[in-house]
């Protein structure tokens, strides 16, 4: 196994057991994208600014943010850019503000992440959305969740 992984599971799980209590999100998967997106917190966009989704700054967003180079996948080609990011005050916030993303943004209700029945579900339903480029984003997500027993942390999805 990875320690430096199951120690950030350990760290991350009871905050994303409580934020996605209620509201048809799994927090097994929002464990797998946090460990994927933040390197297992050790990112850098993850540990000076809690941005541990990789969650994009728009128009409409009003907090801090942070301009770092990072990757897309366009057309089977990865390309180097520049993005802005979302930055946060605390790992909570951070946490917070990705189901809030998913909530308010009508992509992510119209591809079915919220009346996904498993996370695997789920996490083919952000793709679909457009969450991410990588076209084996859902893969990755579901081979984390499956590997380090993500689902038990699902009790509280209701």
């Amino acid at each position: 196994m990875d320690p430096v992984r199951e120690a950030y599971i350990e760290r991350v799980k009871d905050v994303a057991i409580k934020g996605t209590a209620g509201t048809g999100l799994f927090a097994s998967l929002m464990i797998a994208q946090a460990c994927l997106e933040s390197a297992n917190g050790v990112s850098f966009l993850a540990r000076v600014h809690n941005n541990h989704f990789g969650i994009k700054s728009n128009p409409a967003w009003k907090g801090a943010t942070v301009s770092l180079p990072t990757t897309e996948d366009v057309k089977g080609k990865t390309i180097a850019t520049t993005a802005v990011f979302r930055s946060y005050a605390t790992l909570e916030d951070g946490f917070a503000d990705r189901n809030h993303f998913l909530q308010v943004n009508h992509e992510y209700r119209e591809a079915g992440v919220f009346t996904a029945a498993t996370p695997e579900d789920q996490a083919k339903a952000l793709v679909r959305a457009g969450y991410a480029t990588d076209p084996e984003y859902a893969v990755k997500l579901s081979q984390l969740i499956m590997q380090f027993n993500l689902k038990q942390y699902d009790l509280c999805k209701s």
